[in-house]
Parts: structure tokens; sequence; C-alpha cells
């Protein structure tokens, strides 16, 4: 069995993705590891082979095919958990891999400022053909920002090209916070400086403004106040936002009906509920983002998880050894329809 080892948070990042490069399609003595996502063509799969399925982050969601058809799966919450033996199935269920969120649940964040000081959050980054539209909406929030007299900063998409963050910024004269972006240019692995200045963005903030934007989820695992607009039901203006807002897997996830959303019928009910928002804080933010922590947090340490997982590879490694020979009797599981 494996070792248990001490991991500290700086390392937690690090590690998770070392771990998924090492299975990631690995073979382990006949027991196959495919770790999310995945889109095999099932008819290249080896329908014989023992497959244990990890699922390696929250947004890897359960509705695609995946090719191989598991006989277990490692998931990190229990809704996840039901999500995947909904649409996908396992001879067994296991919940403790570890998530790529240990940054933000692990951090000790700055001392929130005296003044109230909003972050808004980008959904899209400049290579979106629609980027110019949440610009348009940056530039309404901003306004109205100004005009209750608190302070507003962006949080562009990690891979944003600096001179478009220089360009927006100027364009709406603010010089706050933040701007670095990631420096290894990758949007999902994010380097430790990145998440650093990310953390010290959260620790200051009284809330962050979102529009759909999935580091919503980093948010609510940081605890920090989320202000989430659900533009699905605006009918006069932002069309692809508000298509966005739409998407089922972005409903079901980041607000579904019940969470303390904001959700303004029209554009007058935007600026109202916004100015609402910037004058007479309430709970709503921090409302959201406790229901979010909710269902977001994994029931296992990483320490623990990895610990888990290691075990779980090994356990069915041994099944294998013991496994009857070619031409036993030994059934074969039906298949799956997606």
């Amino acid at each position: 069995m494996l070792k248990r080892i001490p991991i500290g948070p700086p390392e937690r990042n690090r590690i998770v993705h070392s771990i998924t490069g090492l299975v990631y399609g690995s073979s382990f003595n006949g027991l196959r590891i495919q770790v999310t996502p995945s889109w095999l063509n099932e008819d290249l799969c080896d329908r014989s082979a023992r497959v244990l399925a990890v699922v390696e982050s929250w947004d890897h969601h359960c509705k695609m095919p995946t090719g191989y058809h598991p006989d277990a799966v490692v998931c990190w919450n229990e809704r996840l958990l039901a999500a995947w033996n909904e649409h996908q199935g396992a001879r067994t269920s296991h919940i403790g891999y570890p998530h790529k969120l240990g940054y933000a649940t692990t951090a000790e964040p700055s001392s929130a400022s005296s003044e109230p000081h909003f972050l808004y959050a980008f959904t899209l980054s400049s290579h979106s053909p629609d980027f110019d539209e949440e610009v348009a909406l940056v530039h309404r929030v901003a306004a109205i920002a100004a005009e209750c007299g608190v302070k507003l900063d962006l949080k562009f998409k990690p891979a944003e090209l600096q001179e478009v963050q220089q360009r927006v910024k100027g364009e709406l004269l603010l010089d706050g916070w933040g701007g670095k972006g990631n420096g290894s240019g990758d949007a999902y692995r994010l380097t430790r400086d990145y998440n650093d200045e990310r953390i010290d963005e959260l620790g200051r903030a009284t809330a962050v403004i979102s529009f759909g934007t999935t580091f919503a989820l980093d948010v609510a695992a940081a605890n920090t106040p989320m202000a989430q607009f659900d533009l699905s039901q605006l009918d006069d203006g932002f069309q692809t936002l508000r298509a966005l807002a739409a998407n089922e897997h972005l409903k079901d996830l980041l607000y579904p009906t019940g969470l303390p959303a904001f959700r303004p019928k029209n554009l007058a009910g935007l600026d109202s509920q916004l100015r609402d928002m910037f004058t007479n804080p309430n709970e709503r933010p921090a409302d959201f983002t406790k229901a979010t922590r909710e269902w977001l947090l994994p029931d296992a340490s990483t320490a623990s998880a990895i610990q888990d997982l290691g075990d779980l590879i090994v356990q069915m490694v041994e099944e294998i050894d013991e496994r009857p020979q070619v031409g036993s009797q030994e059934p074969v599981p039906a298949k799956l329809t997606h």
C-alpha cells in the first residue's frame, strides 16, 4: 500500500496535476485508469479491460460518453457521484479524489479592504467573438459603481493578453489590483504566483461580481461573498451572456433555482440590483457562497484522497491477478447506452 505523506498547501495543486498526469490513460497490470475528460470512441476500447474512471474536476460532467465502461469510479463529492451514476454507471463508486481548488480552500487571504471594493470576474476572454459584449456590460457595471462611490477592479481570464487588460482598464480609468496573468499561458494548470494573486484579490474584496464565470467556484472555495447574476431571463440586451446563463450545465451548478443569485428581468432591473448591491450590502452574496460551498468541497482531504486512490488502484490490480484465466465463465458487464 502507498505510504501516507504530509502535503502542504503550496504543493497541493502541483501534486494533484502530477498524479493526474501519471495515471492518465495508464495501465497497471491490466487495470486501465481513465482520467476525465475523455471522449474515446467506445469501439476502439478493449471491452475485456478492467477500468477505473477518475473524475478529475467539477466541470468534467458525466453526460458525454467516455468510451470505456468502468468497473469503478472515483469522484470528489456526492453530487458529482450521483450525476455519474445517473448517466454512466459503475459497479462500485467511491468518493475521495482531490480537486483543483485546494489553493483556495487552504489559503490565508489578506485582510478585507476597509472601504467597499468589488471585483468583477470576466466570463469571456478576448479570444471570444462576443468579448466586446461583455466589455460593454463591464462599462455599465463600472458606471454604476462610480455613481455609488465604490471601488471596482477587474479579474480577467487566466491567459488574457496584457495589452487587452491594459486597454479595458484604461477605458474605465481603473488602476486597481492584479493583471499579471498566468505565467504559463495555460488556462487550466495555473501557476503559484497567479493563484497567490487571486487569493490576495479575493481576501480584499467586499464581493466578487460574476455573470456566469466558473471562477465563482474559486470564490466560493475561498469563502469570499459572490454576487452571481443570472441573465437568463433578461429580455432587452446582452444576448450572448443571456444565452450562456441558460446553459444547462451552468444552470445546474452555478445558479440553480433556490440559490440566492440576482435575476434581473430587464436592463432597468439590472441597474437597480447593481445599485442596491453597491449601496446596501446584504447577505445575498455571502449566502450564495455558503450554498455553493456545501456541494463544492470534497469529502476528503487531499492527503487522504491520494492515499485512498492509491489503495483502490492496488486493490483492483490484486483482484485482476486473482481473476480466472481467459475462457472462464465470468459474466461480462452489460454495455451502457448514452
